[in-house]
């Protein structure tokens, strides 16, 4: 029978195990990746990961490489200031910023070679900078990029669409805008300054009908053979048609505006453009719904990878392609034999 002493002294074997057991155990890295992905979920302050960056030198790389992978430059000094971090290049995947952020400090651009997303606030440029603007900035763009936004844009023309399809080969969503410069926080005087200085509706006075508006944005366009979503933010529902609704709505605004303040409602806020209008809706509404369907199905013949294609609308309803809030109305396309079908509804 083996003694007290025996059975209390564990043998070689039973060491090795136990040593095992109760060594350190290493997280794999992609669970780490998805704490941090969990973490800046709802916050993306810096705050919210320095202490787990200080952690360890594996901790820090995950947690700079998540955090650092949308970047927002808020300035030329921030943009600049970014670009000094070692491994900030490796790190983004998605750039916003204003146009005049990047001015003087484009050629940083080319060092983001992992770069996928751009989205660019031209609020900034006025009709006559847009273009120089533009081509500094893209010369300097990775042509890997496949996704683009560029937001409140003073007019959306060929030479802006010829140089993105130009050096943006793999793009695979396009989005442009123009609209959003139409101010309609302050006065009627204000709406029409800002109306005037963008091209938010170029029929029919840029082309004098659809047909020659698809022409020259498909064939700019073409290229981009690859392109499976794209946003136009410009309104097909023609200036003639804003010009008339700025003629009568803006007495009928007006002289609301003076029952209200005697009514002692100073806080209730009036609407400016054709979508709440409700004798534009009844003139123009039928007519530009069918006019965007068909200017869809004609951009589908030139972009052959085109999945949905998006404009601006004053006249968005209860559809599921509809967005009456955005002002905009999204199509699904489906090809068959040869045959191109739109409707604003996934197929």
């Amino acid at each position: 029978m083996p003694s007290i002493q025996s059975r209390k002294t564990p043998s070689p074997r039973s060491k090795k195990c136990f040593r095992k057991i109760i060594s350190p155990c290493k997280i794999p890295s992609e669970v780490i990746d998805e704490i941090v992905a969990a973490i800046l979920a709802d916050k993306r302050a810096f705050s919210s990961i320095m202490n787990f960056s200080l952690a360890s030198y594996q901790f820090r790389q995950i947690a700079f490489r998540r955090f650092f992978g949308r970047l927002y430059a808020r300035s030329s000094g921030h943009w600049t200031n970014c670009c000094k971090i070692p491994g900030m290049f490796s790190w983004v995947r998605k750039l916003e910023c204003y146009s005049s952020t990047l001015t003087g400090h484009c050629f940083y651009l080319r060092y983001f070679q992992n770069l996928q997303a751009l989205e660019i606030d031209f609020f900034k440029d006025g009709l006559s900078t847009q273009s120089d603007r533009v081509k500094s900035i893209l010369r300097h763009v990775t042509s890997g990029l496949t996704r683009l936004t560029f937001t409140f844009l003073p007019r959306i023309d060929t030479p802006l669409l010829d140089i993105v399809a130009s050096t943006l080969p793999d793009l695979e969503t396009l989005e442009l805008s123009c609209v959003g410069r139409l101010d309609e926080d302050c006065c009627w005087g204000c709406y029409e300054d800002s109306a005037s200085c963008t091209i938010h509706s170029p029929l029919p006075d840029i082309y004098s009908n659809v047909d020659e508006l698809v022409e020259a944005y498909g064939s700019a366009l073409q290229p981009l053979q690859k392109l499976e979503h794209l946003h136009l933010g410009i309104f097909l529902s023609g200036l003639d048609a804003f010009d008339q609704h700025l003629l009568h709505a803006e007495l009928e605004h007006r002289l609301l505006q003076f029952v209200m303040e005697h009514d002692h409602a100073r806080d209730f806020e009036l609407p400016f453009g054709l979508d709440f209008c409700h004798k534009c809706a009844e003139e123009h509404a039928c007519e530009v719904r069918t006019r965007e369907l068909y200017a869809g199905a004609a951009m589908a013949t030139y972009l052959e990878s085109l999945k949905t294609i998006t404009w601006s609308s004053y006249f968005a309803e209860k559809q599921p392609g509809d967005n009456i809030h955005e002002r905009s109305t999204t199509m699904w396309i489906q090809r068959s034999e040869e045959k191109v079908r739109v409707r604003r509804a996934p197929w």
